[in-house]
């Protein structure tokens, strides 16, 4: 037998011993929305964003569509593990000129069907945090949007 041929046998019992194998791993869905001033309720052109890794700019009307993402995951099989089991952290980020910088962890299956509403720099009000947020980039994490959602004063 040659030693290439060796080698090739050697990597392919590894890989099927070792109970691996590489899956599709869908990070979200196809993902649209609107960015307003959450003071006025105007839309707010221009402003940049992340999903999952994915960036987006908001277009006249503040709208932003993201198209689905995939990446590749090793599952381990033969340890009863299979693909999705472990969720993985999805970022989402939106920023725009004079305005605050709004980012919280979103499941990769999470759709936003209302108006998400960013603070004016100038404004008095910030956002929520986690209550056990680590933070992404030395900043805290903040609570994840809601329909309904309220602002806080600064300093409390």
């Amino acid at each position: 037998m040659s030693k290439l041929r060796a080698l090739m046998c050697l990597c392919l019992s590894f890989i099927l011993l070792s109970g691996c194998r590489v899956q599709t791993l869908y990070l979200n869905g196809d993902a649209r929305g609107q960015v307003v001033d959450a003071l006025s309720g105007m839309p707010i052109a221009g402003a940049r964003g992340t999903l999952c890794g994915a960036q987006f700019l908001t277009g006249e009307d503040g709208r932003f569509q993201v198209e689905q993402a995939t990446d590749w995951e090793l599952v381990m099989v033969l340890a009863g593990r299979a693909p999705h089991d472990t969720p993985h952290p999805c970022y989402m980020s939106i920023t725009a000129v004079d305005y605050q910088t709004r980012q919280w962890l979103a499941p990769f299956t999470a759709h936003y069907d209302f108006p998400i509403r960013l603070l004016p720099v100038s404004s008095s009000l910030h956002y929520a945090l986690e209550s056990s947020a680590s933070g992404v980039s030395g900043h805290p994490l903040q609570a994840e949007p809601l329909q309904d959602e309220l602002f806080l004063e600064s300093g409390y």
